[in-house]
């Protein structure tokens, strides 16, 4: 089998990403590389790398011959986890990188129902002309 050596390339299919406070949320970024790359998610252009814990989970999907996608999977949204998140991938013939942007959106409230009175005004006659008994 012959195996043809070249450095990552990320696609990103959703670059804008809304989602509601307190929602779950998934970014996906895709990849091919060989050889294999070493990846990680890191935010608003920072040089920390997001760890998998309770709030993050990374996760990386082999979705055929060089390729992997990548998933940040944040739980429980609040506003400071709205910004721009980064997949990063590397091997010895190079590296790159793909941003999206996750923003808040609003959430529409169900209607209420409520009773409705309807008043119904009859007009009295009297005798001194005013309209009232």
């Amino acid at each position: 089998m012959l195996n043809v050596n070249f450095a990552p390339m990320i696609w990103i299919p959703n670059q804008l990403v809304g989602a509601a406070i307190g929602a779950d949320v998934t970014l996906d970024c895709n990849l091919e590389s060989h050889p294999k790359s070493v990846t990680y998610w890191t935010r608003d252009g920072g040089g920390f790398m997001i760890i998998s814990n309770t709030k993050y989970n990374s996760v990386l999907i082999d979705t055929g011959i060089y390729k992997v996608q990548m998933r940040l999977i944040i739980k429980n949204l609040r506003p400071d986890d709205f910004g721009s998140y980064t997949c990063v991938a590397k091997n010895s013939l190079g590296e790159t990188e793909g941003t999206i942007r996750l923003y808040g959106t609003c959430c529409i409230k169900p209607f209420k129902f409520t009773t409705c009175f309807v008043l119904k005004i009859t007009k009295f006659s009297s005798t001194n002309g005013s309209g009232l008994p």
